[in-house]
C-alpha cells in the first residue's frame, strides 16, 4: 500500500473528530476506518468498490494487519451501525461518511453529502440546527447549510 501513495488533503470536520472520538468503536475499528478513508476511497466521491473478500485480502497481502474475515465482518458492520460508512446499493463497496471526513473541494461536497443521506436512510427534518432525526454523529451549521443549498438547487 506504501508504494502508490500520493499526497492529497483529507478534511475532517470538527463534528467528524468528536464522532471518532466520542464512538463506541474499537482501536482495530477506528484503525480500520483510516485505512478505508486512505488507502481504500477514491477521492473524488467518499466510496470504494471493494468486496469485503477484496478488503480482507488486501489488507492481508499488503502486511498492513492481520484480520480475520469475521472481525473484519464485524468491523465494517460497526462501522455502518455508527454511521460512518453506507453501503452502496447498486454495487458492492461503501460509501465513506462525508460529514465525517472529505476530500476534494467545499463546492464538491454537495453532492456527497446528498448521496451518503440516501445511502444512510437519514431522516432530513428541515431544520437547520437539526438537520436529520436519526444521525449518529453530530452536524455543524455550516454543513447543515450546504445540505439546505443542496436542496434548494434540485
Amino acid at each position: 500500500m506504501k508504494n502508490n501513495r500520493s499526497i492529497y488533503w483529507a478534511a475532517f470536520t470538527t463534528e467528524g473528530m468528536f464522532a471518532i472520538v466520542n464512538s463506541s468503536l474499537t482501536g482495530l475499528q477506528i484503525r480500520l476506518f483510516f485505512l478505508l478513508v486512505s488507502e481504500f476511497m477514491n477521492k473524488e466521491n467518499n466510496s470504494f468498490g471493494y468486496s469485503n473478500a477484496d478488503i480482507l485480502k488486501k489488507l492481508n497481502f499488503d502486511k498492513v494487519f492481520s484480520l480475520s474475515k469475521p472481525a473484519l465482518y464485524s468491523a465494517l458492520r460497526t462501522l455502518e451501525e455508527q454511521q460512518f460508512i453506507a453501503h452502496l446499493e447498486s454495487t458492492k463497496g461503501f460509501m465513506i461518511n462525508p460529514f465525517i471526513v472529505y476530500f476534494g473541494k467545499t463546492r464538491d461536497l454537495k453532492d456527497k453529502l446528498l448521496e451518503f443521506e440516501k445511502l444512510a436512510h437519514l431522516n432530513y427534518t428541515g431544520d437547520i440546527d437539526q438537520i436529520y432525526d436519526n444521525a449518529k454523529f453530530d452536524v455543524s451549521r455550516q454543513i447543515a447549510e450546504i445540505v439546505e443549498w443542496s436542496r434548494k438547487d434540485d
